[in-house]
């Protein structure tokens, strides 16, 4: 598998969010959009599950302080690494390549989508827990913030799974060989 590893811009404007993606591409040999279809349905571990894959990782440390009266949090940081699973159709049939493109196009900004949830998801918890108001004691503070973490990560799966029912690749794939 070929992979990049993007320098790009974080998507966060917070030195305390360390952001590191990376983009695969898993190669296929094809001569025809059906035999396409079948090789992305065999590869290993994915079945005909997806075309490609966001998956993220997010690992978080949350600083307390108190006094003797009361509890806040002090400090956050966030390490989020992001990886992209991309198809790269080798050696495409001349006509198929324009329908190629645009179905590629269609894959590429639908795991985007994915990303941009898991971002916006972790933007809303650094917000929300830098913003929780002192508590009595640091239990307090501590089940607050795991209850804005879990509701923002409850969101973020609904929205994923919105988006994979809304934008079913494969119906779209198989769509686009019947159109031959």
């Amino acid at each position: 598998m070929l992979s990049l590893l993007l320098l790009a811009a974080s998507p966060f404007q917070d030195p305390d969010v360390h952001y590191h993606e990376q983009v695969a591409y898993y190669p296929i040999k094809a001569d025809s959009w059906d035999a396409l279809l079948e090789v992305v349905r065999r590869r290993p571990g994915k079945g005909n599950k997806a075309w490609a894959q966001t998956a993220w990782n997010a690992s978080y440390k949350v600083a307390f302080a108190s006094d003797q009266r009361r509890c806040w949090i002090s400090a956050m940081e966030v390490t989020l690494k992001v990886t992209i699973s991309l198809p790269r159709w080798l050696d495409t049939p001349k006509a198929l390549k324009p329908r190629w493109e645009a179905f590629y196009e269609h894959i590429h900004r639908h795991e985007y989508r994915h990303r941009q949830h898991v971002i916006d998801m972790i933007k809303a918890l650094r917000s929300r827990a830098m913003a929780l108001p002192p508590g009595p004691d640091c239990g307090a503070i501590k089940a607050g913030y795991l209850r804005i973490k879990t509701e923002l990560e409850q969101k973020r799966e609904q929205q994923d799974n919105n988006l994979d029912e809304q934008d079913r690749l494969w119906q779209i794939s198989e769509q686009q060989q019947a159109t031959d």
